[in-house]
């Protein structure tokens, strides 16, 4: 049984505050390196290219010629060595809106609408709106984080406060605001119980799902992990939660919507947060998702290409980014999701049950 040891850094944090202009992507990376060997690789590194401060930090390399052809240098080292993920924050925070107006009120049934992707249709309608500027949608955006980061709702210029003349019924944001103002007793009832002590401080920060995914993911490939973090604040708020998983060699799996995903993973110890200036394999995870989110913001550049064509074969499959298929009326799976809307804005109205019946109404819809 071989002991893999697995050194992870992020780049792009902003905590819970997903509309930064500046940081639009959170990426995290994990690579799998010996600590030996790679302090020899980052010592020769730094010293061909004559790095200052004598340690790396994505920030700095990329601003000077020495530092990208060291970069080169450090994904060649690293091929097959690392696994990433990156976030788009702004349609992650749609995501979020789904999952804490939208999912209180459908979750005795809720598998019946991930099975429909009425949860995609929404997140992606939502950002289609924000990123066109439309100003509703920056509203109900900008409301939503600023809701989430206070659990306050004073001071919502849209969400839970009547419809405006620039969201009328019947069209999508008008259904998304109705929705929300006609089941806000049921929203804000669920939301309440996130408002304990720590439950709700990082609430829209990713960092701990993408340590998640990164792990069971690498769990699948090691039979033991052993992981250092380079130190956050929610992973200090939330490392307790991964103890579960030292000294667990069954791999649990679940089925989510038809495809076997990793539950566990085996850990030898606690996840340690460290100093990545104490810690070079910490600094080369700081590289990678340093130079992805780069790569994601400066996609226009010809090396920002070059290097996303060399990091994309190392991406996790939980990237979180749009997919406007899933609101092209065309198909009948989004067609169908746009009258559910519209039909759930209309009950929101009525105050009636959400879910009455919803089974047939899918059936009869996706009739089109």
């Amino acid at each position: 049984m071989t002991i893999a040891r697995v050194y992870c850094d992020e780049s792009g944090f902003t905590g819970n505050r997903m509309l930064d202009s500046q940081q639009p992507y959170f990426t995290y990376s994990a690579v799998v390196v010996e600590p030996e060997e790679t302090e020899k690789f980052v010592s020769s590194i730094i010293k061909e290219f004559r790095i200052q401060g004598g340690e790396l930090k994505s920030d700095r390399l990329l601003k000077f010629n020495r530092g990208r052809r060291a970069i080169n240098k450090i994904l060649d080292w690293l091929d097959g060595k690392y696994s990433a993920v990156f976030y788009l924050k702004k349609y992650s925070l749609a995501c979020k809106f789904f999952e804490y107006i939208y999912e209180p009120v459908l979750q005795k049934n809720n598998a019946l609408f991930y099975r429909k992707n009425f949860h995609r249709h929404i997140a992606n309608l939502l950002f289609m709106h924000f990123a066109t500027r439309i100003a509703v949608a920056e509203d109900i955006m900008a409301d939503f984080e600023s809701f989430m980061r206070t659990m306050d709702v004073a001071g919502l210029k849209r969400l839970f406060a009547p419809t405006s003349e620039e969201a009328k019924v019947g069209d999508a944001l008008g259904a998304i605001l109705d929705f929300a103002i006609g089941y806000r007793e049921e929203i804000l009832a669920e939301l309440e119980t996130l408002s304990g002590v720590g439950a709700s401080k990082w609430i829209l920060d990713v960092t701990t799902s993408s340590v998640v995914s990164l792990l069971a993911h690498l769990g699948e490939k090691h039979d033991v992990l052993e992981v250092y973090c380079d130190h956050s604040k929610p992973l200090a708020s939330d490392v307790g939660f991964f103890d579960v998983m030292i000294d667990r060699p069954i791999r649990q799996y679940a089925s989510v919507w038809g495809k076997q995903r990793p539950l566990t993973w085996n850990m030898t110890q606690p996840i340690q947060l460290v100093d990545s200036s104490l810690h070079p394999s910490i600094q080369l995870a700081d590289v990678i998702s340093g130079t992805l989110a780069y790569s994601l913001k400066n996609n226009e550049e010809s090396q920002s290409q070059e290097w996303f064509a060399r990091l994309h074969p190392h991406l996790h499959g939980d990237c979180v980014f749009p997919d406007f298929s899933s609101v092209d009326l065309e198909s009948n799976e989004a067609f169908a999701n746009a009258i559910v809307m519209l039909e759930l804005a209309e009950r929101a109205r009525n105050h009636s049950d959400p879910l009455n019946g919803m089974q047939y109404f899918y059936s009869v819809v996706e009739q089109k």
